[in-house]
């Protein structure tokens, strides 16, 4: 019968019992340590099993020493080799506590660097959105900026209509210009009186009288019947220019300076994207839950009506 026993931390095995009784009296198995029999499955403590340590009163004289003892060559069961075989239940007991050692070194490993890319994902999350966010305010902006622009162009425009209308009733300005303007004038009486549309008139009559007002000298004064409207249509003209020289500081501003930033944005305006692709199916199924219950509302308000008061005939 084989015999396995720890001493010192270490596991020892296969022995004989005679080879363990000689250890025990040699002290090189205490009454601590674990023994296992290739019969049993369980561990037991060296101090139960009695044949080991009996001590006896009278010691016969036949028993050599113990310095005379030859004591057995144990190997360790780390280094037995391949081929030796070990009991299921003592692999039962080593395997898992190798199994444990090795998943918490691993673990030890680990877990420093998965605290570190859970901190930074959330980092890059938190940076996402705030590039989104800034990039959104951006956009709003450069929009306002467009429809200041169109808003200060039409004013514009207007501005020089009403100065080209002064000063063709002034008779100033381009003859040549004066003269179409005339011309119109001309045409429109006359479609006029035959009922005809006069929009495309109107609007060419509008552009020359555009067209006389740019051509009004700049560097000359201007006279005192147009001053009023010289002075407007000067100030909303320099107020153009001006919103016009701001257009390359506005469109460098429209987007990050840097790669990364603007890799950030693609992602947070992508997944805000993909979210609501997905949100569209599942909005679309409420609202097709919801009308049966409605239109089965309708009917049963319509059912409820007074069949006299709404000419309704139930009668058969």
């Amino acid at each position: 019968m084989a015999y396995y026993y720890t001493h010192d931390g270490q596991r020892f095995g296969p022995v004989s019992s005679d080879e363990l009784k000689a250890l025990a009296a040699a002290a090189k198995i205490c009454p601590q340590d674990a023994i296992l029999c290739d019969a049993d499955v369980q561990w037991k403590p060296a101090g139960e099993l009695k044949e080991l340590f009996q001590i006896d009163a009278k010691p016969t004289s036949s028993a050599p020493p113990l310095a005379q003892l030859v004591l057995p060559q144990v190997v360790p069961v780390s280094h037995l080799p391949l081929h030796v075989p070990l009991s299921p239940s003592t692999e039962t007991i080593l395997l898992p506590n190798r199994a444990v050692e090795y998943l918490r070194q691993s673990l030890q490993k680990v877990l420093p660097t998965l605290r570190l890319s859970v901190k930074r994902l959330f980092f890059e999350i938190s940076k996402i959105a705030t590039e989104a966010w800034f990039q959104t305010i951006r956009l709003v902006k450069y929009i306002l900026w467009l429809i200041r622009g169109f808003s200060l162009a039409r004013r514009a425009r207007h501005s020089q209509l009403m100065l080209g209308e002064k000063l063709y009733r002034a008779g100033l300005g381009e003859d040549k210009v004066r003269a179409e303007i005339a011309r119109i004038d001309n045409r429109i009486r006359n479609v006029q009186a035959a009922n005809g549309s006069m929009r495309p008139l109107v609007t060419e009559r509008r552009d020359f009288c555009i067209r006389l007002a740019r051509s009004y000298p700049t560097k000359e004064i201007a006279s005192a019947e147009v001053a009023q409207e010289y002075r407007d249509a000067k100030a909303a003209q320099n107020m153009v220019q001006s919103h016009q020289r701001e257009r390359g500081c506005q469109r460098q501003a429209l987007f990050p300076s840097t790669l990364l930033a603007r890799l950030r944005v693609a992602t947070g305006y992508g997944t805000i994207a993909i979210l609501i692709f997905l949100l569209i199916p599942v909005i679309a199924s409420c609202g097709s839950r919801l009308e049966p219950a409605h239109s089965h509302s309708s009917c049963t308000r319509m059912n409820s009506l007074d069949p006299v008061g709404h000419g309704i005939n139930t009668t058969t």
